[in-house]
């Protein structure tokens, strides 16, 4: 699967240019995933159904695996 945030490119992680916010909220979604995947935590996997999230997502990419309970 693959989300990519808003205001992101590829020079973010590699070029050093993100910030350390940008940086910090991938992290967490990062963990989250991992957590509901590998711990079975649902209540991780709720970072993923907010709509806050959905609105930090660009618009030109999504991925289209179908993945039960994000959004």
């Amino acid at each position: 699967m693959e989300l990519v945030p808003a205001g992101y490119d590829h020079l973010t992680f590699t070029d050093r240019r993100g910030s350390a916010a940008q940086l910090e909220w991938q992290g967490r979604l990062i963990a989250a995933w991992l957590d509901g995947w590998l711990k079975d935590d649902q209540a991780a996997l709720s970072a993923f159904s907010a709509a806050p999230l959905q609105l930090r997502l660009s618009q030109h990419y999504r991925s289209a695996v179908f993945v039960p309970n994000f959004y």
